[in-house]
């Protein structure tokens, strides 16, 4: 099965400014934005020591449709 980096939905909150007639006014928007997944993982020197953290893309299977 192929394989491709796998998403997940966060709701994102941000205040915007907008025009309501004559004024304008600071409104809160939220919206949902599909982000990908990471996973954090050790970064070891070749002494064997850990030297940091490192970013690996979580993959998922999916069926290809025809």
């Amino acid at each position: 099965m192929p394989e491709r980096h796998k998403h997940e939905d966060i709701e994102i909150t941000q205040a915007k400014i907008v025009k309501v007639g004559e004024k304008w006014v600071q409104k809160e928007i939220t919206e949902t934005v599909s982000v990908r997944v990471y996973e954090e993982i050790d970064l070891y020197n070749e002494d064997d020591e850990i030297i940091g953290k490192h970013q690996v893309a979580v993959m998922e299977s999916y069926v290809e449709e025809e």
